[in-house]
């Protein structure tokens, strides 16, 4: 009996086709089954159109044997539940509240009591391993607890089959291997899970089958994961033409590979050196696979490539540049002057989120220095400080050697703040705006880059529109026209627009918000070589993520931090026990 499955599905979104002729079946019930592919080759729209949130053009969904309603409601109720990769929570509701609102049965009478009902939620969390209070508004959780609480919703509904799209995107390492336990667990008990992901490790760790899109059609059916090995998923995945091995950057990114420890700190763009600490055999690995990573990294992702450089190559250095000789490890008479300085910033904890407790730290010009850090341990406070979210209780913020504590955002912008958030649906763009005036918001609405657009006072539409789709065409976004809505891209173009708008000729300082979760191979790349060749433009970047590989194929240095305070710093070649030491417990004595 077909446990799920899809007959000869088509769905068209205007003139693109998401899904062609797409049919799968999973038979084996009780089982995790993987649906991988780069973005853009159907998967959310696959989850989609089995949990009947989006309706198909032609084709049918078959739940254990037989076809059910089209509707959510129609195949929740034949137990289909889904876990949005963007969050679908309703934002003025309490945890509890809104982990109820998909429960109504379980109330007696109708009626709930509202103490009853948040310890019910908060041993349902804390037995899933969520650190989340149930009591906290939806609308102030970082994007990790807000997929938390999908994650126990569905996990709570008492569906037979539930379909989980990316999600482990934004969650920490820690939390992702208690939520593997659990899925393994219930799965153990009967239930089906059809889960999109794209890192291969964790594939292997968790599926018992894999089955592979592209360009919205099945080019590998569901397969049992002892039957294939990774590499050849990955060519699958990246189009299934090459025989070439997947190496360096791209494995990393694909999750076949740990990043060389230090890697950021030996090779750089366009063949220029930074030394990444004392000569070792170790540290001679790692310039040579850093090199190989950086060719595959831009071969991954065409838009990353030499024809597409997301900065002014003729640009000058900045006064006071970071060369080769002034990174971390190396000689040098004097530092560079810091274009970012937090100093012992205090900020009270908000609705459960961790503040900061006198926190510095300080990025050079031509420097990407990384955060690392359980997620929750002040690195949202930390972000929105910088950014100018959050103004600080004590202590000062400094923009390119300016006072910036009491600057609006707009303000900091002028400076050369650029900003790519995590929760990119509701920070970094205007889902119901086009394409083009997401690329243009920010420079219109703070001020800059906009010269040539203006005409006797008034700025022109048909210029900025212009502006907007060179902007697009430099970073090589997929799209129908300009004028297409936001929503209507998936998710590896929307990074592109965030990017082709924060990543311009103008920044000077880039906050990177785990700039890559839920990307593919070619997403992840893209982002990689866009903050590699900033860092060669003597742009400094603050790295926020939760990836150690990420952390040690991007970062000169590592600031370790841990309940809001700054407890270490790491320089390459980077030790992954000596981090995860300091990331729980602190520096080591």
């Amino acid at each position: 009996m077909i446990v799920l499955g899809c007959v000869d599905v088509r769905v068209d979104f205007g003139v693109t086709v998401a899904l062609d002729g797409v049919s799968l079946s999973w038979e084996q019930p009780g089982a995790i089954h993987a649906v991988v592919g780069q973005n853009g080759a159907g998967k959310t729209t696959l989850c989609r159109v089995i949990a009947g949130l989006t309706r198909a053009e032609r084709g049918e969904v078959i739940v254990e044997g037989t076809e059910h309603p089209a509707t959510a409601q129609g195949r929740r109720r034949k137990g289909v539940e889904l876990v949005h990769q963007t969050f679908a929570l309703p934002p003025q509701f309490t945890v509890a509240e809104a982990l109820q609102l998909f429960r109504p049965g379980t109330a007696r009478g109708g009626m709930f009591r509202r103490g009853a009902m948040e310890r019910r939620w908060a041993g349902q969390l804390e037995e899933l391993g969520f650190t989340v209070s149930p009591k906290a508004l939806i609308r102030d959780l970082a994007p990790e607890q807000q997929q938390a609480v999908e994650i126990t919703r569905a996990l709570s509904s008492g569906s037979r089959v539930i379909v989980l799209d990316e999600p482990t995107a934004v969650l920490p390492p820690e939390a992702i291997t208690g939520l593997f336990e659990r899925l393994r667990a219930l799965a153990a008990q009967g239930i089906t899970f059809l889960v999109v992901m794209h890192k291969l490790r964790q594939v292997r760790e968790l599926a018992d089958t894999v089955a592979v899109l592209a360009g919205g059609k099945v080019v590998l059916p569901p397969t049992p994961m002892q039957t294939i090995d990774d590499e050849e998923i990955a060519r699958l995945i990246m189009g299934g033409a090459t025989e070439q091995a997947v190496t360096g950057a791209s494995a990393v990114a694909m999750g076949l590979a740990d990043a060389p420890e230090g890697l950021a700190g030996v090779a750089v763009p366009n063949g220029r050196q930074h030394a990444g600490g004392p000569a070792s055999a170790s540290a001679s690995a790692s310039a040579s696979a850093s090199a190989s990573a950086s060719a595959s990294a831009a071969a991954a992702a065409a838009a990353a490539d030499a024809a597409m450089s997301p900065l002014d190559n003729s640009r000058p250095a900045a006064h006071g540049a970071v060369e080769a000789r002034d990174l971390p490890g190396s000689p040098r008479s004097e530092p560079a002057p810091a274009v970012l300085r937090v100093v012992d910033v205090s900020v009270s904890s908000i609705e459960g989120r961790r503040g900061l407790r006198s926190f510095s730290v300080d990025v050079r010009p031509g420097e990407i220095v990384g955060i690392a850090g359980v997620e929750g341990n002040g690195q949202q406070a930390l972000v929105d400080v910088v950014v100018g979210l959050l103004a600080p209780r004590d202590g000062r913020v400094e923009i390119g050697g300016r006072e910036a504590s009491g600057l609006r955002i707009a303000a900091r912008r002028r400076l050369g703040l650029r900003y790519i958030p995590a929760d990119r649906q509701s920070r970094a763009v205007s889902l119901s705006s086009s394409l083009w005036v997401n690329a243009m918001a920010a420079p219109v609405s703070s001020g800059y880059g906009v010269s040539g657009s203006v005409r006797r006072g008034f700025l022109s539409e048909r210029k900025l529109r212009k502006r907007g789709e060179e902007r697009l065409e430099r970073w090589q976004v997929r799209y129908a026209g300009s004028d297409q809505a936001m929503r209507e891209l998936s998710g590896g173009n929307l990074q592109r627009v965030v990017l082709a708008r924060e990543v311009d000729d103008d920044a000077r300082l880039i906050v990177a918000e785990h700039p890559t979760q839920g990307l593919d191979l070619g997403g992840t790349g893209l982002v990689w070589e866009a903050l590699r060749r900033a860092r060669d433009h003597q742009v400094g970047v603050l790295l926020v993520s939760s990836d150690l590989d990420e952390l040690f194929a991007l970062s000169d240095r590592i600031v370790v931090i841990l309940d809001g305070e700054r407890v270490d710093e790491l320089r390459p070649p980077y030790d992954r026990a000596t981090l995860g030491h300091a990331m729980v417990v602190g520096a080591a004595s």
